[in-house]
């Protein structure tokens, strides 16, 4: 057993009752060890926690995390539901910049459509052309601010 191991045991056993509190901490021990599936439910819900005190950037983070792992790990049709619920989630954020999930965005709503889920599909592709349309719509600011790295109030 890693020290990985031994700590989040350690944590869930001391703190059963008070998890929450430990996501992030928990996300970070299972993501170094082997244990993938502990990990993407732990980045999950490090980003749902993120997400709900309005802190898009963790959140952002966290999903993306579970996202890779998830790709990384295999192509079952769990597997696949479970990225799709994550970028979901991702995509409610795309906002934030866009740039960074279209492709993902992209993906996901293939492998929806692959699982016939036509709800997830649809929701994949309006967050898809929001982001698009945002990137077009913003793409000098957005062009001055990322790539440059000058805040936007700066004249």
């Amino acid at each position: 057993m890693t020290i990985n191991c031994r700590e989040t045991a350690a944590i869930e056993a001391l703190y059963p009752d008070r998890l929450e509190e430990h996501f992030e901490a928990l996300a970070d021990h299972h993501t170094k060890s082997e244990d993938t599936a502990k990990a993407v439910q732990y980045l999950e819900k490090a980003g749902d926690k993120a997400l709900g005190l309005s802190q898009a950037g963790p959140a952002l983070g966290y999903y993306r995390g579970a996202l890779d792992l998830l790709t990384r790990s295999g192509r079952g049709s769990d597997t696949q539901r479970l990225r799709i619920r994550i970028g979901l989630k991702w995509g409610r954020l795309s906002w934030v910049r866009p740039a960074d999930v279209l492709d993902q965005l992209n993906e996901l709503a293939k492998l929806a459509h692959q699982l016939g889920d036509q709800i997830s599909e649809a929701k994949l592709i309006a967050f898809t052309g929001i982001a698009a349309l945002y990137l077009w719509y913003y793409a000098e600011w957005m062009d001055e601010v990322w790539l440059r790295k000058s805040p936007p109030y700066n004249s």
